[in-house]
C-alpha cells in the first residue's frame, strides 16, 4: 500500500465543485448538478452481492477490492479499487499494476510540440471505466481531467481510488455521473459478467457469443449531449473515447463543439460499430477535420501510418486503435505519409 500523503481522511467530493468553472463545466446547461448533488442515488444497492455497501472514506478498500497502481510514464504509485469479481481490466491491474491501454496517454500529453498552446487545455475521457486511464493521466501529467462513466459500479471504483488521494490530484478531475449521446435521456446500459469494460447503451453487443451479460449488472442511466455539459470555449487538448459502438451517437452530440477538440485516441472495433448503426465512423472524424492515424511513436513524438479507409485491419472481432487529429494542429505533429 502506497501513502499519497493525502493529508486527510475526508476527501473533496467528486464530480461537480469549486474546479467546474476552471475547466468549463457548463452545469447550468444539463443535469449534471441534480445528478450529483447525492452521489447514493446513482447507486442502485442491492442488485448484486459486491454492490451492497456504502464507502467508508476512512476505510475506503475491501481486501478484493484494493490493488495498486503504477504509473507507467513516471513510476509514481497509488492505491486503485478494483472489482472484487472476475473483471479483464480489475485482473489485469492486479496483476501488472495498470492497464496498458492507458500507456501511450501521458506521452501523447507531455509531446507536444508548442508548449505555449497548452496552458488552457483539458483532456477528457468518454468511458472512464473503474479509472485506470485516469489514474494514469493523474499520475503522469499535470492535465486537467473531466471524465464521464455512466455505469454505477465502474464509477464507485473511480470514487474510491481518487478518494485516496492528495487533494492536489483531486482538485484537477472532474467526475460526470452521465453517458454521452446524441440526445437526453434515460437509457439501460448492459455489461459483460466478467469484462466491465463491455459496458453497452441500449443492447447487448458480446464479445464473443458465450459472453453473459446479467441482470444484476444493468442500471438505468442518463445520457447527455456534450455540447449540453461542456462550455463552448473549452480547450480540449486530447480526448480518449471508449464507447462500446456509440461513438457516432457521441460525435452527434458534440455539435460545433468537435471543432475544440485537437487529437482523439478512440477504437475502430466493427462489431460493436455495426451493433450501433455506427457503419461510417472514420468519415465521421474526417468531416470534423481530423486525419486518421495508426500509430504515436513516442520516439519522435510524431502521429504515424495515415489511415485510408481500406488499410485496417479486417475481421469482425477485430479492435483497432486509432488517432484522430486536426489537420492543422497548434500542438501535435504528424507524419502525413
Amino acid at each position: 500500500m502506497v501513502d499519497m500523503n493525502t493529508g486527510s481522511d475526508r476527501p473533496q467530493q467528486m464530480g461537480i465543485g469549486s474546479p467546474v468553472d476552471r475547466v468549463g463545466v457548463a452545469t447550468s446547461k444539463s443535469s449534471i448538478q441534480e445528478l450529483n448533488s447525492d452521489p447514493s442515488s446513482q447507486l442502485r444497492l442491492g442488485t448484486a452481492k459486491e454492490w451492497t455497501n456504502i464507502v467508508d472514506w476512512k476505510d475506503p478498500f475491501t481486501n478484493e477490492e484494493e490493488s495498486k497502481f503504477n504509473s507507467a510514464s513516471t513510476g509514481k504509485s497509488a492505491q486503485m479499487c478494483v472489482h472484487p469479481f472476475r473483471d479483464i481490466v480489475s485482473g489485469a491491474i492486479k496483476r501488472r499494476k495498470r492497464w496498458e491501454d492507458c500507456n501511450v496517454l501521458p506521452t501523447i500529453w507531455n509531446s507536444t510540440a508548442k508548449p505555449d498552446h497548452d496552458k488552457s487545455g483539458v483532456y477528457v475521457e468518454i468511458g472512464a471505466n473503474i479509472g485506470a486511464c485516469v489514474m494514469e493521466m493523474l499520475l503522469g501529467t499535470d492535465a486537467n481531467i473531466i471524465a464521464f462513466e455512466p455505469h454505477p459500479m465502474n464509477l464507485f471504483n473511480v470514487k474510491k481510488s481518487v478518494s485516496k488521494l492528495d487533494p492536489v490530484y483531486q482538485n484537477r478531475l472532474q467526475l460526470i455521473p452521465v453517458g454521452l449521446g446524441n440526445e437526453k435521456v434515460s437509457s439501460t446500459i448492459f455489461s459483460a459478467n466478467n469484462n466491465m469494460g463491455n459496458s453497452v447503451i441500449g443492447k447487448i453487443i458480446k464479445d464473443v457469443e458465450s459472453q453473459q451479460f446479467s441482470e444484476t449488472l444493468q442500471f438505468t442511466i442518463n445520457v447527455e449531449r456534450l455540447d449540453s455539459i461542456l462550455d463552448r470555449d473549452v480547450d480540449v487538448k486530447l480526448m480518449k473515447m471508449d464507447a462500446q459502438g456509440f461513438e457516432c451517437n457521441i460525435l452527434d452530440g458534440m455539435g460545433d463543439f468537435g471543432k475544440n477538440i485537437e487529437a482523439v485516441k478512440f477504437e475502430w472495433a466493427p462489431k460493436w460499430l455495426d451493433g450501433q448503426n455506427c457503419t461510417d465512423l472514420l468519415p465521421r472524424f474526417r468531416k470534423y477535420g481530423f486525419d486518421l492515424y495508426k500509430r504515436f511513436d513516442s520516439g519522435s513524438g510524431s502521429f504515424t501510418y495515415r489511415i485510408d479507409q481500406d488499410n485496417l485491419r479486417k475481421g469482425y472481432n477485430v479492435v483497432n486503435d486509432v488517432f484522430a487529429v486536426k489537420g492543422e494542429s497548434k500542438r501535435f505533429t504528424a507524419v502525413k505519409g
